[in-house]
């Protein structure tokens, strides 16, 4: 049991750390919050998915390949409107963040950012939810972490037990919740020796981030996607 608590929560330390929407969001959160209570918040929601993903994959690893590949061929066009929306979505955050020094210019735009704002500080929880929600349009997230519970599995270092798999779940998640926390505290610390242009800039790299995530994401549903299918029963 200890070692399917440490492992998952070293996986989910390790694979949080890639610069992605999860934590391009925290640290936007923790320049722009000055309480603790929102971050710590956002942080929770987002861990509460990881542990979500972390069940899918420690009891249903090989079992959730083969369901998610044939309602994938079943259903294409549904996984490919909720990945387009994910990759719409990135892209509009994205281009909001690198010009947000012009949010002053266009009003309808501005309603739309300001409710955005609005959204982001009074449910941060449901905020790193959603963003964390995410990743179940990334082929790539669940694959590496099931493929990740299938070698610990094959080499015999986490048992496929009740008890372990729940265990693993949970650490997985704290550890995506102390990652986010370690990030918040560096910014938090450093946050008074950054002037408010470069803080601008950062934030702006953080929607560069979001666009390039977006574009990645883009090329892989293209690659993926079987148009031909999606195209039937359209017609149809």
């Amino acid at each position: 049991m200890l070692i399917s608590i440490l492992l998952g929560f070293l996986i989910g330390y390790v694979l949080a750390m890639p610069p992605g929407p999860v934590a391009v969001s925290a640290v936007n959160l923790s320049f722009d919050q000055k309480r603790r209570k929102p971050f710590l918040l956002y942080a929770a929601g987002s861990a509460l998915l990881d542990v979500f993903y972390g069940l899918i994959a420690a009891f249903a690893a090989s079992a959730f390949i083969s369901i998610f590949a044939n309602f994938s061929n079943t259903y294409p066009y549904i996984m490919f409107i909720f990945q387009v929306i994910v990759i719409l979505v990135f892209a509009i955050v994205g281009i909001r963040t690198v010009r947000r020094k012009k949010d002053n210019k266009g009003e309808k735009t501005n309603e739309i950012f300001k409710k955005v704002d609005k959204f982001t500080e009074k449910r941060p929880f449901f905020l790193g939810a959603l963003v964390s929600g995410t990743n179940l349009a990334n082929p790539a997230f669940l694959s590496l972490l099931l493929y990740i519970i299938l070698q610990l599995r094959n080499f015999n270092i986490i048992p496929n037990t009740i008890a372990d798999n729940f265990l693993f779940a949970i650490s997985f998640g704290l550890g995506n919740f102390f990652w986010l926390f370690t990030l918040s505290n560096i910014i938090s610390r450093k946050k008074h020796l950054l002037t408010a242009s470069f803080i601008g800039k950062i934030k702006r790299f953080g929607g560069v981030i979001y666009l390039l995530f977006a574009g990645a994401l883009a090329y892989k549903v293209s690659l993926i996607t079987n148009c031909m299918q999606i195209l039937r029963f359209i017609k149809f």
